[in-house]
């Protein structure tokens, strides 16, 4: 038995390793390691804005990122999005750190026998790969020449709101060594009549471009246990097919 526990566990790490390798594209290498936050408990940032809705920060301590309203660096801005979260950050403003969350939770499981009932959240999974430098640096300078971080929460933009019932969005925390925010940025692909939504909406897609964003995602899910899981926002996508699914909850009600 402590064999068997032995040969899941290095098998785990190998599957880990193939998929940090399989995402290592041109611009997007895989490096040593991550240097670690700089946080500190005595910092006190003089002007933090928009706190973060509470599901974001058990993400934050489930991926094990950085707390942003606690960090010491420099610089450190976070791009979120419903299953992924990109991180740069400076203490220099020479040399940039970089680094690539994904994350998902299980598609809802039934609770009840007769599948009338479910769980709202599955389980939680995420991994984290580095940034090139170079990358990090490029995407630093392309948030500042568009003015990403002046951009307000959209609540407070003109012509960008409505209900929010469905769709996905994006998020973005910057932080300073005294300051911090938290802005939220809802479908902005929808509101192309405003200018803002339209620069929100054009960084994604260059950090989708940059990172290889999607492909990134999926091969995560990939490695995942055999089922479905949530992919940007209320979508689902399933790593193993119907007629398989059908046969392993046939298989489990034996």
């Amino acid at each position: 038995m402590q064999n068997m526990k032995t040969e899941i566990h290095c098998s785990n790490y190998f599957l880990l390793l193939l998929f940090i390798l399989s995402n290592a594209g041109p611009g997007h290498r895989v490096l040593g390691q991550i240097p670690p936050c700089q946080n500190s408990v005595n910092v006190e940032k003089m002007n933090i804005t928009e706190n973060m809705p509470h599901r974001n920060k058990m993400n934050v301590d489930s991926i094990g990122l950085c707390d942003l309203t606690r960090t010491n660096d420099s610089l450190h801005f976070r791009f979120w999005t419903e299953t992924q979260a990109v991180d740069i950050w400076t203490n220099d403003y020479i040399h940039f750190n970089g680094l690539l969350a994904n994350y998902t939770t299980a598609v809802n499981e039934p609770k009840s026998k007769d599948g009338s009932s479910y769980s709202r959240w599955g389980k939680f999974y995420s991994s984290v790969a580095p940034i090139d430098t170079t990358m990090a640096r490029e995407i630093y300078q392309m948030f500042t020449d568009n003015s990403v971080f002046e951009i307000p929460d959209d609540k407070k933009i003109k012509g960008w709101g409505g209900l929010r019932l469905d769709g996905y969005g994006y998020s973005i925390e910057y932080s300073t060594k005294t300051t911090y925010t938290y802005k939220d940025y809802w479908c902005p692909e929808n509101f192309k009549e405003v200018r803002e939504a339209v620069v929100i909406s054009n960084m994604y897609d260059s950090l989708n471009q940059m990172l290889h964003m999607h492909e990134t995602l999926k091969s995560f899910i990939s490695w995942l246990p055999r089922g479905c899981y949530h992919y940007r926002g209320i979508q689902g996508i399933c790593n193993i097919s119907f007629i398989d699914q059908v046969i392993d909850r046939t298989f489990r009600r034996k």
